[in-house]
């Protein structure tokens, strides 16, 4: 069943670059002279959606006509719940006691085809932790272009590792990470992994931090999931740092349940001289160049939130820092894939591409999911990235303790703040107390979830099948707050309202008097 531990693989511990060789350039496809070392980028790609029938063929064409050395798959390799679901694949009609049937049909099937049949890596997305991630790592012994390796903490797999490609004159790292474990969100205990999420954290982190001082590569470039700097549905961790550095200061240096680490992850990039960080979750391709770093969101390989009822892109001051505003250069809810070309040890160039293959227009709007038959017209969605050390932002140190509340960044509370308590979500529904609950909990009740920050449940409800990641509620489909976490036939998360508990006689004056 989904819930069954699988036996963790036995492999050597990773000794920090040497356990890898290094891979040449081979993106010659016949006929096409490659020029530098491409790279193809697809997130939020395993499902097989008319989306992804599209944007997989229109990428095997593109990797035909330029040639391409890799393809980078950048999490949620696997919907809606991951390689380890207990159900069958829909119109699957082998076994269904194929361990890899999911990874079958959600990938080689579908994305494994013509010129994409080449080596490609994977970062671990949330749904491929919704049920055990352990099958994404023994498929590479089925398929030889299946990469993703892993790192041994405490006897268990911990999904992290790093690459060297060798292009022509110079190198290149890619550091491919589990940012799910830097946001406190793996349930890793679930799945049978001896060992807290804060210490695998502080262990990610740890390696991430000496692999990266330790290579010599001209290019260091670092993969996740999850965004860092971004306008998309899901906010990134330049909103939620600033917010996470106000909750310590407050609470005196102490983080509560709510912790997460992936605020520290930007300047880790910056002190080690990363230019460039990939991300998917968002269902939208972005280009962000914010203090000498280039962020890539690809994450439009088979959905797209226009198509889910939710928000396409975070609008407000709140959400979306004015400087992150003006850094912003494309957003795209359309559909499709990035390229991504090392020209040499100081150059790379980035383009976005639609769902067809063709490069997007600057002059045109992308924010409804739409469909084209001839390219736009007008400057193309094409991007230099200078490999120049990036500036270190003034982020505090977060592992300081004790500072006074006036240092604090002047931030506004985040939407998801139901009373004075923030709630574990990255999907707010309108509203602070009601959100799209972590998925990545499936057992997990809404009046379980609220008890968790000293709330009660007021009300629940599945979100409609197909849009996980949104707050679209399915009136026809209610949930009790006792009912588990996750619908399993349907796909669905739980959407919860929490209430906030009354306040005893004399609080609210007794509060006014310690503002006053």
């Amino acid at each position: 069943g989904a819930g069954a531990v699988v036996a963790a693989v036995s492999v050597e511990p990773l000794a920090v670059l040497d356990a890898y060789g290094t891979e040449a350039a081979n993106s010659a496809a016949a006929g096409v002279a490659a020029e530098g070392f491409k790279v193809l980028l697809v997130g939020d790609f395993g499902y097989q959606t008319p989306l992804a029938q599209t944007v997989s063929a229109s990428m095997a064409s593109y990797a035909g006509e330029h040639g391409v050395d890799i393809v980078v798959g950048v999490g949620d390799n696997v919907y809606w719940n991951g390689a380890s679901d207990d159900r069958d694949p829909p119109g699957w009609s082998g076994s269904s006691a194929d361990l890899d049937r999911w990874i079958t049909w959600a990938w080689e099937e579908l994305w494994y085809t013509g010129s994409l049949r080449k080596p490609w890596y994977f970062v671990l997305g949330n749904h491929d932790w919704r049920t055990n991630p352990q099958p994404e790592l023994q498929y590479a012994d089925k398929n030889k272009d299946w990469n993703i390796d892993m790192y041994i903490a405490s006897g268990s797999s911990i999904f992290w590792y790093v690459k060297r490609f060798a292009a022509s004159g110079f190198n290149i790292d890619i550091f491919f990470i589990d940012t799910s474990i830097w946001k406190g969100d793996a349930p890793t205990a679930q799945w049978g992994i001896d060992e807290s999420r804060e210490a695998i954290y502080e262990r990610q982190k740890a390696w991430l931090q000496s692999s990266l001082a330790q290579s010599d590569a001209e290019w260091k470039v670092v993969v996740g999931h999850h965004p860092l700097f971004t306008t998309g549905h899901h906010m990134g961790a330049f909103y939620n740092r600033e917010w996470d550095l106000h909750r310590e200061w407050t609470a005196a240096g102490a983080m509560n349940h709510n912790w997460n680490g992936l605020g520290d992850l930007d300047n880790i990039l910056r002190v080690h001289n990363v230019t460039l960080y990939i991300n998917g979750h968002n269902h939208n391709q972005e280009y962000i160049k914010y203090g000498g770093v280039s962020y890539i969101t690809s994450g439009n390989g088979a959905l797209s939130y226009s198509d889910e009822g939710g928000a396409c892109k975070r609008e407000g001051a709140t959400q979306n820092p004015s400087e992150l505003a003006d850094a912003s250069m494309f957003f795209s809810c359309w559909g499709g894939f990035a390229s991504l070309t090392f020209v040499s040890a100081k150059q790379a160039i980035v383009e976005l591409l639609d769902a067809q293959g063709s490069p997007m227009s600057l002059d045109e709007d992308y924010m409804t999911n739409q469909s084209r038959t001839s390219p736009a017209a007008g400057r193309a969605t094409r991007w230099e990235i200078d490999n120049s050390p990036p500036t270190v932002l003034p982020f505090p140190d977060l592992s300081s303790s004790g500072r006074a509340l006036a240092a604090a960044p002047a931030v506004a509370a985040p939407e998801h703040l139901c009373g004075k308590v923030e709630l574990r979500t990255d999907s707010a529904c309108g509203g602070g107390c009601t959100v799209l609950r972590m998925s990545n909990q499936p057992t997990e009740s809404c009046a379980e979830y609220c008890g968790q920050s000293g709330l009660s449940c007021q009300a629940a409800a599945f979100n409609t099948d197909g849009a996980n990641d949104a707050c679209k509620v399915d009136l026809g489909q209610p949930a009790g707050c006792r009912s588990t976490g996750y619908d399993s036939t349907r796909g669905s998360s739980l959407v919860c309202t929490c209430a906030t508990p009354p306040q005893p006689p004399g609080a609210v004056e007794a509060e006014a008097e310690v503002v006053a």
